[in-house]
């Protein structure tokens, strides 16, 4: 078991996390800490610490993906009696999948059939229809105009982030301390420069 940190160490650990669920940075939390209780943890230690020990849409989401897993393994065990004592690791790890691909899927689908809907009500074409209408405003009609298209984006948008890995791990290690040397990495900035001019 790896060693506990200083954050978690701390006489005041549940009053840390408090804080930085509650949306305090990291820079806040570490002067409140310091002033209080002459207690000296680095900020960067406890955004540090938010970001991977207390990301609720991180731990949210294990749960979603639990409780569906749970759910299909029921589902599945209704369907053949036997399936609990034959699943292997291979299909506990579909199942895992299934589970975890399942709500994505169905928010993908949720906001295509907005966008769809949006079409074949011919809202935009109602819209301009209401130009010619005697009730005619134009700053309204402006208003829903715009709060029409700005909707359609969002949910396009909303479908496009369902479907992107937002995760990005980069190794920028160099284990090659002599790969490149100090005037190496100048000279390429300098070239870099010059061919922006």
């Amino acid at each position: 078991m790896p060693p506990k940190s200083k954050i978690e160490l701390s006489p005041h650990y549940n009053e840390i996390v408090d804080l930085l669920l509650s949306g305090n940075s990291g820079r806040y939390v570490s002067d409140y800490l310091l002033n209080e209780y002459n207690e000296k943890i680095s900020y960067v230690a406890l955004n540090n610490y938010k970001k991977n020990k207390l990301n609720v849409k991180s731990a949210a989401k294990k749960k979603l993906i639990e409780k569906e897993k749970k759910r299909i393994i029921e589902e599945k065990i209704k369907s053949n009696e036997k399936f609990k004592e034959s699943i292997t690791r291979e299909a506990e790890a579909e199942i895992s999948i299934e589970a975890a691909t399942k709500p994505v899927i169905k928010n993908y689908e949720r906001a295509e059939k907005f966008i769809e809907s949006t079409e074949d009500f011919k809202l935009i074409q109602e819209i301009e229809d209401y130009k010619k209408s005697p009730e005619f405003d134009k700053s309204k009609y402006l208003d829903l105009k715009i709060k029409l298209q700005k909707l359609r984006l969002d949910f396009m948008k909303y479908q496009s982030d369902l479907l992107e890995d937002n995760t990005l791990d980069v190794n920028v290690n160099n284990t090659n301390d002599d790969l490149f040397s100090d005037e190496d990495v100048m000279r390429f900035i300098n070239e870099s420069k010059s061919r922006e001019q």
